[in-house]
């Protein structure tokens, strides 16, 4: 969508396309590009919150075998590595991500 709208495009509306107009995040008129990011099947980032569900597959591959297979929550800011699951400590984020995770999920 970004690539047809800055050579002058309409994108159609009858089909799913894959992706989102960053036209203006290009040109500086905005300074983010999404609200949230979505791992295909495996969960969501918004803002510095990251949520995996338990058992997070990426293109067909585990996260890491050998983590616990349990939903894992982390505050990127304070922990870049991913070493410190904050989901026992945070339900309320936690649920909030979870839902919009399966809310994505269910409108590909």
């Amino acid at each position: 969508p970004t690539f047809a709208s800055l050579c002058g495009f309409t994108v159609p509306k009858d089909r799913h396309i894959d992706g989102i107009d960053q036209t203006e995040l290009l040109l500086g008129k905005r300074e983010t590009g999404r609200e949230f990011f979505y791992f295909n099947k495996a969960g969501v980032r918004r803002g510095k919150w990251k949520y995996l569900r338990a058992n997070a597959f990426f293109h067909g591959y585990a996260v890491e075998d050998d983590r616990p297979k349990v939903e894992e929550l982390y505050d990127l800011e304070a922990d870049l590595g991913e070493r410190n699951n904050l989901a026992g400590k945070h339900p309320k984020i936690l649920a909030e991500l979870r839902a919009l995770t399966s809310e994505l999920e269910a409108e590909k």
